[in-house]
């Protein structure tokens, strides 16, 4: 009497596992899409953000001070080319990508709330896609608007000064500085996953290899964001900008490297880390206690 009561049992716990299928996982692009909406969300609610946008505001201050004491010495062309040279691209965009891109997942981690995601069908590679593209929009966008209020800033009661040169430099500076946030964000974001002190790595990456090798004369210069961001400036016969040309000689003696290969390398240095960052994030094993 117990044989046909155990064959029962087994045969309705075959049935039972065979439907409990493990649940499929979700589509790549609706994950990225939801990651992206909560995570650009959570940044815009940050402390850092208002911190970082205040920093931002000091191009604001320089530009009316420039209206006030020498805009017939400086044009606004020079004035801004200068500005754009000297202040975003060898501060703002490194301080920019350090507080944005380094807690792109390593903020999850140490906040544990990562295990909310990964208790999900959902692929890691996807969540750090998301949060990655979250970060670059915030840190661009970020740097986007102070550009443009300077802009409204050196051309309001001065529209004299708003020329074709002038309108072009400023489209093709704004370009260079969000090409140079993306990129540097997603750099920022690799230490954030590859190390349990990314912060360390990230300012030695910024303040030491981007901003002291890149103005290194040797080949090491076509390794670095900062020398294809200047050399694209460079490149760019209407910039009149005497600080600039003070550094052209210096900076090609021993690298000549055409604009077409440095908007190649830019975009090979954008792939290789959002590739390394997301390779490094789905294989790793978070233990969180």
């Amino acid at each position: 009497m117990t044989t046909p009561v155990r064959a029962s049992g087994e045969s309705t716990s075959r049935v039972v596992a065979s439907t409990q299928r493990p649940p499929s996982v979700l589509p790549s692009w609706s994950v990225v899409s939801l990651v992206f909406r909560a995570s650009l969300t959570e940044m815009l609610r940050r402390r850092t953000f208002v911190f970082l946008a205040l920093v931002c505001a000091i191009p604001l201050g320089l530009t009316l001070l420039w209206r006030m004491l020498a805009p017939e010495q400086f044009g606004a062309e020079v004035y801004f080319t200068n500005l754009v040279s000297t202040l975003y691209l060898q501060l703002l965009v490194y301080v920019v990508a350090l507080a944005f891109g380094i807690p792109t997942v390593h903020s999850e981690v140490q906040g544990r709330t990562i295990t909310y995601l990964f208790t999900r069908p959902i692929r890691k590679i996807d969540i750090f896609t998301g949060r990655l593209l979250a970060v670059q929009l915030t840190a661009g966008g970020l740097l986007a608007a102070s550009l443009v209020v300077c802009f409204a800033l050196m051309v309001a009661g001065n529209f004299e000064v708003v020329t074709f040169e002038f309108v072009k430099a400023y489209v093709n500076h704004v370009f260079l500085v969000l090409a140079a946030t993306v990129c540097a964000t997603a750099v920022c974001a690799v230490f954030g996953v590859a190390f349990s002190r990314p912060v360390v790595w990230g300012m030695l990456y910024a303040f030491g290899w981007e901003l002291a090798v890149s103005k290194f004369p040797s080949q090491l210069q076509n390794y670095t964001i900062n020398f294809h961001i200047r050399n694209l400036l460079l490149d760019d016969a209407d910039v009149e900008s005497k600080l600039l040309d003070a550094f052209r000689v210096l900076l090609t003696q021993e690298a000549e490297v055409p604009g077409w290969a440095s908007a190649f390398a830019l975009t090979a240095m954008l792939v290789a880390a959002v590739a390394v960052g997301g390779f490094l994030f789905s294989r790793k094993e978070y233990v969180i206690s």
